[in-house]
């Protein structure tokens, strides 16, 4: 049983492999795939749903799925963690007496389509007005931050790392030091994305010297 955070335009008809085709990353949909086998040979149907781990009631996702895989938004799903149940039917080959089911609850996924925050940013002065010194805090309330990119000016962006040089956590802290500039304003440009790649960028100012 897996869940992937993608959308996968796969071909029918391989129960063995729920992925199989081509996958293109999106990062607001996931795919669920599982295999399953009848030893009767009777044709299964697939019921799936889905819960918050903190809560106890399953909601419906998809019912009566012939394919034994599902793509879901997950738009309107609150950032969290979350599980999703497969029960497998064979009640179309079999009346309702003789009809038999199994189910299995997959590993915890994280939904986040929420974008990181970007805060306490400050740009100070240093050598006597010569150069400049930024220092700021990402965080994110559900993955950890993924990648941060700096540029002052029209620079290219560069990725930079966090003070303790270990990017895996929810929140990261950052300072970086220009020692010497030329004189004039100059704008500094940070974005940051989370582990789903939400995006935030904000810019600030400083005029040298």
């Amino acid at each position: 049983y897996e869940v992937e955070n993608l959308l996968n335009n796969k071909k029918s008809g391989n129960t063995e492999n729920p992925f199989q085709g081509k996958k293109e990353y999106e990062k607001r949909f996931r795919m669920a795939g599982w295999n399953a086998n009848d030893p009767n040979g009777d044709k299964l149907r697939y019921n799936v749903h889905y819960r918050g781990v903190s809560e106890s009631i399953w909601r419906p996702l998809e019912l009566n799925l012939e394919e034994n895989s599902v793509i879901f938004d997950t738009e309107s799903m609150a950032d969290g963690k979350y599980l999703l149940r497969v029960t497998a039917h064979d009640s179309l080959d079999n009346p309702d007496s003789r009809a038999e089911s199994s189910e299995r609850i997959s590993p915890v996924f994280t939904v986040d389509n929420t974008p990181p925050s970007i805060q306490n940013l400050r740009i100070s002065k240093i050598n006597n007005g010569l150069g400049f010194e930024l220092s700021f805090q990402v965080r994110d309330l559900t993955s950890r931050i993924e990648r941060v990119e700096v540029a002052v000016d029209a620079e290219q962006a560069r990725q930079v790392a966090p003070v303790d040089e270990i990017q895996d956590s929810l929140q990261e802290d950052y300072r970086l030091v220009w020692e010497k500039v030329v004189a004039g304003e100059h704008t500094v440009t940070v974005q940051a994305y989370d582990q789903f790649y939400n995006l935030v960028t904000v810019r600030q100012s400083i005029k040298l010297p």
